[in-house]
């Protein structure tokens, strides 16, 4: 893995330059950014959503499900996780959660995308904890 500001300083560029192109970039960011919305309005290209693309369900299904789920996983498993060795909690919640997005790209209705949301959020509320503990 390449840290970018100390490959910089292996080329001679002093603190104050880094600093400087790292400013740049920034304000050029937030330059540019409204002017890209402006670009894809004026093309007439919306950008589509996956459900709008799959044609299966709405975002209004996906979202309610899966932060409930994590929500009650995260509160009802609270007690146990503390009991329990890290690893295999990670594992288990990992796993959920790859099952999840592999149901959410099969997924061919409403009920299939629930059934995902919900797997994405068990996953999602067995590792949170894990993980900040």
């Amino acid at each position: 893995m390449v840290h970018f500001p100390g490959l910089l300083s292996d080329f001679g560029a002093s603190e104050a330059g880094i600093g400087l192109l790292y400013s740049l970039s920034a304000v050029f960011g937030l330059l540019l950014r409204p002017m890209l919305g402006r670009l894809m309005d004026n093309l007439g290209t919306p950008p589509r959503t996956y459900v709008d693309v799959r044609g299966i369900g709405s975002v209004g299904v996906f979202f309610p499900t899966y932060g409930g789920v994590a929500i009650v996983v995260r509160i009802g498993s609270s007690a146990c996780l503390d009991r329990l060795r890290q690893l295999p909690l990670i594992i288990t919640s990992v796993s959920l959660y790859a099952l999840g997005l592999l149901s959410l790209g099969m997924a061919g209705s409403d009920l299939q995308m629930g059934m995902a949301a919900a797997l994405l959020g068990s996953g999602h509320g067995l590792l949170f904890p894990v993980l900040t503990a």
